[in-house]
């Protein structure tokens, strides 16, 4: 994409959910099921290894849905500039959760 991306903090809101749901996925081999953010969070710290991998990571795009959502666009912006949405929050950020989902189920 050339130029700024179209509505970036709705696409960091995007990405975060998406990692909700692939978090999800993680637990239900656990045969587990989040009712809400924290118990989510709980999961990776009552199983740092080999979760300790992702949930940083996770927080990272919890921060950024929660500023994109609650703060002004310009806060946002200014936390997120021009193409780091796509290029960290989404390629890296988004894409390492979703390697690591997939790799522990083909394990």
């Amino acid at each position: 994409m050339i130029g700024k991306p179209d509505f970036p903090e709705w696409k960091a809101v995007a990405a975060f959910y998406t990692a909700v749901h692939l978090i999800e996925r993680l637990r239900s081999s656990f045969n587990e099921h989040s009712q809400n953010h924290e118990e989510r969070f709980a999961f990776f710290r009552k199983r740092p290894q080999p979760f300790s991998a992702i949930y940083p990571i996770c927080r990272i795009l919890y921060d950024a849905s929660i500023l994109a959502r609650y703060q002004t666009k310009n806060q946002f912006d200014r936390a997120f500039p021009d193409m780091i949405v796509e290029t960290v929050l989404i390629g890296t950020h988004l894409n390492r959760i979703n390697s690591f989902v997939d790799n522990h189920f083909t394990l």
